[in-house]
């Protein structure tokens, strides 16, 4: 993570139903990185679509993410959809991440709703 390499966290895994009897497992990919370029000092987490090929009732998710890190007392939320395209989710300064033997991120995701291919909006 200091040297600028992004760390591979565990991925979410949730099925998704069309309505109509059909399920697919999608899968979220969840990256932690320290900044787009080597200047940049933020820490992030990257998320995106893992699965190869999506059915078309499901083109982008609709998702709730909480992220907590207890060794600084530091937390955010937001809401964002996700894609097979990676889409960065802002943390906290790095510099509040030095100095420490090990930290954790304890990361919660609500999965609100599906986009197809047609850009309508499913909740789940």
């Amino acid at each position: 993570f200091w040297d600028g390499k992004s760390v591979l966290l565990p991925s979410i895994s949730y099925t998704i139903n069309d309505g109509n009897g059909k399920k697919e497992k999608i899968t979220i990919k969840l990256k932690l990185k320290k900044g787009i370029s080597k200047t940049d000092n933020l820490a992030m987490i990257t998320v995106k679509i893992d699965n190869k090929i999506l059915p078309p009732y499901v083109n982008k998710l609709k998702c709730d993410f909480g992220v907590f890190c207890p060794q600084i007392q530091w937390s955010t939320s937001t809401t964002t959809t996700v894609s097979k395209k990676a889409q960065a989710i802002p943390l906290c300064e790095s510099i509040n991440l030095e100095g420490l033997d090990a930290f954790e991120w304890k990361i919660f995701v609500k999965f609100r709703g599906r986009v197809d291919s047609n850009n309508l909006v499913y909740k789940l």
